[in-house]
């Protein structure tokens, strides 16, 4: 009996995002989107705060699921903020700098087989099925084809160098 409840609830559920029906939005980047990964690697020096690294492009109505930093060693002191800017094109100034993740400390990200998804640092479990331009708190929906840069800016400067890899997932709607 138990089980036939559960089962009829995923189905209700499932019917929700399907529908639109309650509060869950009927949306591609919710249900059947496409999932992208982009992956950046960058050598990380014994470097000011402040430096900005461009991990990739994604579109304002997309969903980022994962945010993963990995590196190679233990690259000592450096903290990092990533975050939402605009593209270079539409002069790359901050959106919301740290909006997924602040102040994360490098040096956890050595070489782990645990997998840490930066997506959540910030912002909450309930965020998951909002847009990157919502994630950015920007007020308006952006126009269709709108596309922002997700960007590592690094907040103190690390003490030793090494290299530090971002991996992003998103999905989209086309």
């Amino acid at each position: 009996m138990a089980t036939e409840e559960l089962k009829s609830t995923v189905i209700t559920a499932r019917e929700n995002i399907r529908t639109g029906a309650g509060t869950t939005p009927s949306s591609k980047v919710i249900n059947g989107g496409n999932l992208k990964q982009s992956v950046a690697t960058f050598e990380f020096g014994v470097f000011d705060a402040a430096s900005t690294y461009r991990v990739c492009e994604v579109p304002a109505h997309g969903r980022i699921s994962k945010i993963h930093v990995k590196s190679d060693t233990a690259i000592v002191a450096a903290t990092v903020d990533i975050g939402v800017y605009a593209t270079t094109e539409n002069g790359g100034a901050a959106i919301n700098a740290d909006c997924y993740a602040t102040a994360f400390d490098v040096e956890a990200a050595a070489i782990t087989t645990a997998e840490l998804n930066l997506r959540y640092e910030v912002l909450g479990i309930e965020t998951i099925e909002q847009a990157v331009w919502q994630d950015a708190g920007v007020a308006a929906s952006p126009e269709s084809g709108t596309k922002y840069d997700v960007v590592l800016t690094t907040a103190v400067a690390a003490t030793t160098g090494g290299t530090v890899s971002v991996i992003v997932e998103y999905v989209t709607g086309d």
